[in-house]
């Protein structure tokens, strides 16, 4: 039995390409860490803060083209809407992205805190007492920015069709949440 691991600093669907590098036609599994890196969220510059001042950004690779401040500042409503809906799960998505857009009208929104201004000024008082009003947004914009659950899908297609044996295959997947 030969084990053999590779690390590689890449997105998963670039599995393919990554094994190619290496000559290996096929893996007999994988292991995919789908977390979040907390010291890219830690690091206040990054733009992933809604508690730090900021450009916005929230990429974890810098040679993705798409930023934070991209999607705040050129998304019409209906796909503000969807993602903060869908990704950040928000009741208030509809009226958050609505004063965003108008918002935007008058000067471009350009960094984090700026952004927590317009989201807290769309959510009704009681509801700023129970959570930060940003916390879900920001999820959402960085689900956006770095195609999080397109990635999530995509994975465990990938390495099955690059294994020897898909039936005896395995593909893990780690991640843990702080909720």
């Amino acid at each position: 039995m030969v084990l053999t691991s590779l690390l590689s600093k890449s997105n998963f669907v670039n599995l393919k390409q990554e094994l190619n590098k290496r000559g290996i036609e096929k893996i007999d599994g994988a292991i995919f860490d789908l977390g979040v890196s907390s010291p890219q969220l830690d690091n206040g510059r990054r733009g992933f803060s809604y508690h730090e001042d900021a450009r916005l950004d929230m990429r974890m690779d810098k040679d993705n083209p798409l930023d934070a401040y991209y999607v705040v500042n050129n998304y019409d409503l209906n796909d503000l809407t969807r993602i903060f809906r869908d990704y950040g799960e928000d009741k208030f998505a509809y009226q958050i992205a609505k004063k965003i857009v108008k918002q935007r009208e008058e000067k471009p929104i350009e960094t984090t805190l700026e952004l927590v201004e317009v989201i807290k000024s769309a959510v009704p008082e009681k509801e700023k007492r129970k959570k930060h009003p940003a916390k879900q947004i920001f999820q959402a914009i960085r689900i956006e920015v770095n195609h999080e659950l397109d990635v999530i899908k995509a994975s465990p297609r990938t390495s099955f069709r690059n294994a020897k044996c898909w039936w005896k295959s395995r593909s893990y997947n780690i991640s843990f949440s702080r909720r």
